[in-house]
């Protein structure tokens, strides 16, 4: 049997799926990107998932941006990756993506020289 997916956030205002089938379990979805404005830019978490099929943002969760990455975690290659795709969905330069904390795991804190909270915001 497929499940159905309903959209409970709309009826609640919590954001959130609930299955039909009876089951209690629920996601949030419309988490906010926490984020901290610098003198620089702005500074964010990630939460990375290496060896996908393709590089993209897949939403918030729990305050993190979701980023997909094709690169495998090792030898620094998924951090590369990561901030060669942050730089191109941001328009900035690579200099300008710097990995403050978690570069040995998969949330990493990531600061972005030269935009704004807003720029961010329509990244995903």
């Amino acid at each position: 049997m497929a499940r159905k997916w309903t959209d409970y956030g709309l009826r609640n205002g919590l954001g959130c799926y609930s299955r039909e089938n009876g089951d209690d379990a629920f996601w949030t979805l419309n988490h906010m990107l926490t984020t901290k404005q610098t003198p620089n830019g702005v500074t964010f978490t990630i939460k990375v998932l290496p060896r996908s099929s393709r590089n993209e943002i897949v939403g918030e969760q729990e305050g993190m941006l979701r980023v997909k990455l094709t690169a495998p975690p090792v030898e620094g290659a998924a951090n590369k990756m990561l901030v060669n795709f942050i730089a191109s969905k941001l328009k900035v330069s690579k200099s300008s993506v710097t990995i403050l904390s978690g570069e040995t795991g998969r949330t990493k804190t990531i600061s972005v020289s030269g935009i704004t909270p807003e720029d961010l915001a329509a990244l995903h």
